[in-house]
């Protein structure tokens, strides 16, 4: 007989798949005082594993995936660094306004102030220079001045002198 050439089988995994046993009673024969048991025998039956193909465009999906995957932190981080900066300088910004505001504030309050005392002062000084112009042609006498002052203002001018 010639001798053929064997064929190359695919590979495949197989996976055994238990099969259920039909039990067999064990029997007790008696062996001068001992029992001795009869072993059952079970069956297993071998099925191939069947994994599905992939297709070349799931694997260039993948590979493309993974790529991009690799590559976004190095993409993004300078973004998100740039991000961050103009946040952190947004923050400061907003910090110096609101500081800015409460000086403004200050400020226009200190005015308001300046306005008034402006305005007493020159209240005071047309009375003065009323008070100026009325006294400015007559001699001061100084027993008239005692006359039109209240007792306490005569009584200091006493031990003052």
């Amino acid at each position: 007989q010639s001798a053929q050439p064997a064929q190359a089988v695919p590979a495949t995994p197989v996976q055994a798949t238990p099969v259920q046993a039909t039990p067999v009673p064990a029997t007790a024969v008696p062996v001068a005082g001992y029992v001795q048991a009869q072993p059952v025998a079970a069956t297993v039956v071998a099925t191939p594993v069947v994994r599905p193909q992939r297709s070349q465009r799931e694997d260039l999906t993948k590979a493309v995936s993974a790529s991009l995957k690799e590559r976004w932190a190095s993409v993004t981080e300078p973004m998100t660094a740039e991000l961050n900066q103009q946040l952190s300088r947004r923050r400061e910004l907003q910090e110096a306004q609101e500081s800015l505001q409460r000086e403004e504030a200050k400020l226009k309050e200190a005015v308001e102030k300046a306005h008034s005392q402006e305005k007493e002062l020159e209240k005071l000084e047309t009375e003065l220079r009323s008070f100026v112009e009325a006294e400015a042609g007559r001699d001061m006498d100084p027993e008239a001045v005692l006359g039109t002052m209240d007792p306490d203002r005569r009584q200091v001018l006493d031990c003052l002198s």
